[in-house]
């Protein structure tokens, strides 16, 4: 799960609280647990890391067909050839 780390803003002096200070402080802590959660998760699964899947090309470079809209002409088919009777 890879998601986009925040960016805390510069919060000046005068703005700093202790309690701004300990919010800041729980919050690098809380990034670093999950980096390391996401770590754990991924040694259990056995992957380093998750796989990038190109999109294909092909989708790129076809145009979809226009289906022939007109009603479908039946064509006869030979007589079916009937099994011999078993004796």
């Amino acid at each position: 799960m890879s998601s986009v780390k925040p960016i805390l803003p510069a919060i000046p002096d005068a703005d700093r609280t202790p309690l701004v200070d300990v919010l800041l402080e729980l919050i690098q802590w809380q990034l670093s647990r999950i980096e390391q959660l996401e770590d754990d998760i991924h040694t259990l699964k056995q992957q380093t890391r998750k796989p990038m899947f190109k999109s294909s090309e092909m989708d790129k470079h076809t145009e979809p067909k226009d289906y022939d809209l007109r009603p479908r002409q039946w064509t006869k088919k030979g007589p079916k050839l009937q099994a011999k009777p078993s004796t």
